[in-house]
């Protein structure tokens, strides 16, 4: 396997890791002004079309749980509203919520922007459908059904199609009754909870919308998502730095294997000088040059003589040699 081969491979894994950390980090909710919800009960929606919407169904308790055990998570609806259904002395109740967004801007037109002026300083608001039931096609801002056949009844379909149809505003002020009421729904200003009264208990009409906007927080912190994101982007980097060293280790070995196959071959191949090591040294000695001597010339110790010439001695014999026949 090539180090090109290991590095793609690399890349395939951790590329599925990236965009969870980056869907992660996307799913945080918004209030109307845009501040970050830092409250660990809100969630986005995990249902078409309303991904975009934020309810507070990140709670322990189940929807349709008893209301004596504490806040009950709500129920995101496909018409974009946060629904809080519980039950009271063995009695089904149920309420209805606007609530947050994923886009910091209201009028993006994946968010519900209605009852702007009947939201509280959390940015949420009960509505109320003027049937009573979670699919009426007209509500009214509040707990109330007072706007319901009038002009500022909001009319919108019973699946969030990313605007809303009719009246974006608050509904018409009711008269408030004379002895201090007690909402039959509340939320918590500390955590910006869902809280609801049975219907039980005595009520009236919710209390009229405040005259001047609601004050943002000062330093809003991460929301819980963002913190989740955080730490799962911490974590995915985490893993593909460990990922990119393993892959690197596992090249220098690979490359080390190679070097010592190289090595392993050169080895097996046969020595002339291992085969034939008395090839200079037959005497058994070790090789040595012979002395180094200047060039000289040999001695001339030979004297030229003359040969005799074999005259007539006094004998008067002839000294010459006898022909050839």
């Amino acid at each position: 396997m090539t180090s090109g081969h290991i590095v793609m491979k690399s890349f395939v894994f951790l590329t599925p890791l990236v965009w969870l950390a980056g869907t992660v980090l996307a799913q945080t909710c918004y209030t109307p002004d845009g501040f970050a919800v830092t409250n660990p009960e809100v969630a986005p929606c995990k249902i078409d079309p309303v991904r975009t919407i934020c309810c507070h169904s990140n709670r322990t308790l189940a929807a349709g749980s008893p209301h004596e055990s504490g806040n009950v998570a709500d129920e995101c609806l496909p018409n974009g509203i946060c629904q809080n259904r519980y039950t009271y002395q063995g009695k089904a109740e149920a309420k209805f919520w606007l609530e947050y967004c994923t886009n910091r801007d209201l009028e993006s037109g994946r968010c519900m922007d209605v009852c702007r002026d009947a939201r509280g300083e959390k940015g949420t608001s009960m509505i109320t459908p003027c049937d009573g039931s979670a699919n009426s096609t007209e509500w009214c801002c509040g707990d109330t059904v007072a706007c319901c056949g009038g002009t500022s009844a909001i009319s919108f379909p019973q699946r969030f199609v990313g605007m809303v149809n009719g009246t974006i505003a608050g509904s018409s002020p009711t008269p408030t009754p004379t002895t201090t009421p007690t909402p039959s729904s509340l939320r918590s200003p500390e955590t910006g909870n869902s809280t609801s009264t049975p219907a039980g208990l005595p009520s009236g009409t919710s209390n009229p919308p405040s005259p001047s906007p609601p004050t943002p927080p000062q330093s809003p912190s991460l929301s819980t998502g963002a913190k989740a994101g955080i730490g799962i982007g911490a974590v995915l980097g985490a893993l593909a730095i460990l990922g990119i060293g393993f892959f690197a280790s596992k090249v220098r070995r690979l490359k080390k294997e190679a070097q010592r196959s190289r090595a392993a071959e050169m080895s097996l191949t046969p020595s002339y000088a291992d085969l034939y090591p008395d090839k200079y040294q037959h005497s058994g000695f070790p090789p040595s040059e012979l002395p180094s001597h200047p060039p000289a010339e040999l001695a001339d110790t030979v004297r030229a003589a003359e040969l005799g010439d074999h005259r007539e001695s006094d004998t008067g014999v002839e000294g010459k040699m006898p022909e050839l026949v």
